[in-house]
């Protein structure tokens, strides 16, 4: 099972009141308890969580832990799962416990290696990348989030090597290609960066990074436009994020479109207070009226 997904459902899901949740989980669990498998579980489980459904997916996950406590298998999908709503501490949780059952599984050092990571514990999240390598050298994820890990430390080239392992071992892997298309633009490589951000969306079209990435590359080629275009659909995919609200907004004020500028440094702003510092660190300010541009910018 892998670790990382695109969880374009999940507002959607958020939406629903708690009645009709309820109702879900007493119609769709509860009743099968009393003849189902710690495999079916799981395999229901898997279901919700593809269709976006994590709480249905959680509960399903539940139920097969309660049957058979010591599944490793289960905890690391009911922490992924878990991660995905949010929820780091239990998600951290679950692979330790999957660890401590299962100390062999590369997939739990992996997860748990993200999450520190995540979490700002580095060279916690580098010793778990290692340890997920040591036990399946053909793995790919812990090769990819490791490279992520050694590009946040500015070891360009370590990532980069990371990132070729992962694509070797994981050629569906479109995180490794998007990965390595950051890597490569910070590099100054920009049509290298370009090809990996098309791969990475041909694989996974709904992976919002890779159409910021590749905004973000064709701003700097002087393509307005289909940058312009690239951060809409970021935005669609992924409208809480902050990120693709910035970009755009730099793109809007070399256009001449100030209040749209403005409009989408705000909402950046709302959604993640830091983004003000991103800003203003690219030459920008706000005022009562529009966006002040630095000129030395």
């Amino acid at each position: 099972m892998r670790r990382k997904a695109n969880f374009t459902l999940r507002g959607r899901w958020r939406k629903r009141n708690a009645i009709e949740l309820a109702w879900i989980l007493f119609v769709a669990v509860v009743p099968a308890a009393r003849s189902q498998t710690v495999g079916q579980f799981r395999q229901q489980g898997e279901t919700a969580f593809n269709n976006g459904n994590l709480d249905v997916a959680i509960a399903f996950y539940n139920q097969a832990i309660e049957l058979d406590p010591k599944d490793a298998n289960v905890y690391i999908a009911r922490g992924v799962a878990k991660e995905a709503e949010g929820d780091g501490e239990g998600a951290l949780a679950d692979y330790n416990q999957a660890i401590a059952m299962n100390p062999k599984s590369s997939l739990a050092y992996s997860n748990r290696g993200d999450i520190k990571k995540d979490r700002g514990d580095l060279d916690g999240s580098l010793a778990d990348f290692n340890r997920a390598i040591a036990l399946n050298s053909r793995f790919s994820d812990p090769y990819c989030e490791r490279g992520f890990l050694k590009n946040i430390r500015g070891d360009l080239d370590g990532a980069a090597a990371d990132f070729e392992q992962a694509i070797a071992f994981g050629p569906k892997n479109s995180r490794a290609y998007y990965g390595r298309g950051v890597t490569r633009q910070a590099k100054g490589d920009m049509d290298g960066a370009m090809a990996d951000f098309n791969q990475a969306i041909g694989i996974n079209p709904k992976m919002a990074e890779a159409y910021i990435g590749r905004g973000n590359v064709k701003r700097g080629k002087g393509d307005p436009e289909g940058a312009l275009a690239d951060y809409n659909t970021a935005i669609k995919l992924s409208p809480m994020s902050f990120q693709p609200y910035t970009y755009r907004g730099y793109v809007k004020s070399k256009i001449g479109d100030i209040s749209g500028a403005k409009a989408d440094f705000v909402r950046a702003i709302e959604l993640n207070p830091q983004a003000q510092k991103l800003i203003e660190e690219h030459g920008y300010s706000l005022d009562g009226t529009g966006i002040v541009r630095n000129p030395k910018n």
